[in-house]
């Protein structure tokens, strides 16, 4: 998750109208040619501006035994160098993401699967409905880790609105973010997030600094 004094978390939380950070609901940006609407965003508001290491999983533990689990998965891993980032959609949704894998990060998401998994509770079998047709490595990675979407079969990306975006906000979202705030990127923590009850808005608990 970006810094809260970064002008892409500003941008990117004001697209979803929701602070992750703060916790708190936050206005909408004002298009010159388009309105913007919570139908465009409602799923994707509720995780926040952020790009997923770990996607949500269900446990019992306390966030600080999840806290401490997850230290021991980052150790060894430093800051992550983020190539350019650009709008493309990805599996129907408007995306900033990388053109290309990133090592790095690949390596960090490999690490926090290995080190959490060992307090994940087991998949829910009727969220896989939910994800469409998956191939057979993707349901291989449902079933041990609860996510399909991982590892080589994960882009790395921050989400900007949900399924099926009208073609005028699409159009709306490029040039809003200006193309110097996508570059030179360093990813330098994880922040750990909770949905402390089934729909609610994510929350931050914490950061954890890489290196």
């Amino acid at each position: 998750m970006p810094d809260q004094d970064t002008e892409f978390y500003r941008l990117g939380s004001s697209l979803l109208g929701w602070s992750l950070r703060e916790g708190k609901a936050v206005d909408f940006p004002r298009f010159k040619d388009f309105r913007m609407k919570n139908e465009y965003i409602r799923k994707a508001a509720r995780y926040g501006f952020h790009s997923s290491v770990i996607a949500p999983f269900r446990t019992e533990r306390s966030g600080s035994s999840v806290e401490a689990w997850a230290r021991r998965g980052i150790l060894g891993n430093g800051p992550v160098r983020l190539p350019p980032l650009r709008l493309s959609l990805l599996r129907g949704r408007p995306v900033l993401s990388s053109k290309n894998p990133i090592p790095d990060f690949m390596a960090l998401e490999k690490s926090l699967l290995e080190s959490l998994s060992g307090i994940f509770l087991p998949p829910d079998p009727n969220s896989l409905a939910k994800r469409g047709e998956l191939n057979p490595r993707q349901l291989e990675f449902f079933w041990k880790w609860g996510y399909p979407f991982i590892l080589d079969e994960h882009r790395f990306h921050f989400t900007l609105g949900d399924d099926h975006c009208p073609d005028g906000y699409i159009k709306a979202l490029k040039g809003y973010f200006p193309d110097e705030v996508l570059e030179n990127l360093v990813m330098d923590k994880v922040s750990l997030c909770v949905e402390r009850k089934p729909g609610d808005f994510f929350e931050l608990l914490t950061d954890i600094k890489l290196g």
